[in-house]
């Protein structure tokens, strides 16, 4: 344990804020995971992001695992680097959802297959596939795959804009939800642009960094509890 505490310490409790977060989190979208259809993937979304960390608590608990990581087959890499694929077909599935124009559902469809091949692609040709999957490649998937969401958030809004103003946007599950990615994805893209020239020229910092992420994930369950305790509007 002093091992997950020092490493809770570097990242300022961030880490530890974001932990105990997704727990709460993860149990209210189990509660009421049929209230609203549009976050029906969501809880799938939380229980990847929660794994990604246990199993960096697993590597750091048991000394075996760390040994078979760096001898064989480093699956805490591959865990988080697929965690973006997870993220990326929840929240375009989402997008599908809340959006109403058939252009951009297709947009969005063919965005999310075609990043697909892009994944694989950087996942081969990575220095040290199939052992293990490099940061470099991680931080370069990452900025793409946010990118690519950031678009239906802004045509969300321009829908939401041409609606009359009729909505409860406080009761507006999708509304909390665009919100939170629109704030999480523009605040952290600065830093993933940077990230592989922090990692090169300031690696010891990294885990500092990094709870500018964890602030911001923070920020992102705030809004998805948010979500889920919108009242089920009935039509």
């Amino acid at each position: 344990m002093e091992k997950i505490y020092d490493r809770w310490k570097i990242s300022f409790f961030t880490e530890a804020l974001l932990v105990a977060l997704l727990i709460i989190t993860l149990c209210i979208a189990l509660r009421f995971r049929k209230k609203h259809e549009v976050l029906k993937l969501f809880p799938v979304y939380i229980s990847a992001l929660l794994l990604v960390f246990l199993s960096i608590y697993i590597w750091l608990l048991f000394p075996d695992v760390e040994i078979y990581i760096v001898s064989t087959f480093n699956f805490i890499n591959y865990i988080d680097y697929f965690f973006i694929l997870v993220e990326l077909f929840v929240f375009s599935n989402f997008f599908y959802l809340s959006i109403s124009g058939k252009k951009i559902k297709k947009i969005i469809l063919r965005l999310t297959l075609l990043f697909i091949p892009y994944f694989l692609i950087e996942l081969y040709n990575d220095k040290y596939f199939p052992g293990s999957i490099s940061e470099w490649s991680q931080s370069r998937v990452y900025t793409v795959e946010s990118l690519i969401l950031l678009i239906p958030c802004f045509v969300y809004f321009y829908e939401l804009f041409k609606k009359p103003p009729v909505l409860n946007l406080k009761n507006e599950p999708s509304f909390w939800i665009v919100i939170g990615w629109t704030f999480f994805a523009t605040c952290t893209l600065p830093y993933s642009l940077l990230e592989n020239h922090l990692r090169k020229n300031h690696s010891s910092l990294m885990t500092q960094f990094y709870s500018v992420f964890y602030i911001f994930y923070i920020l992102l369950l705030i809004t998805i509890i948010r979500a889920y305790l919108c009242k089920k509007e009935y039509t």
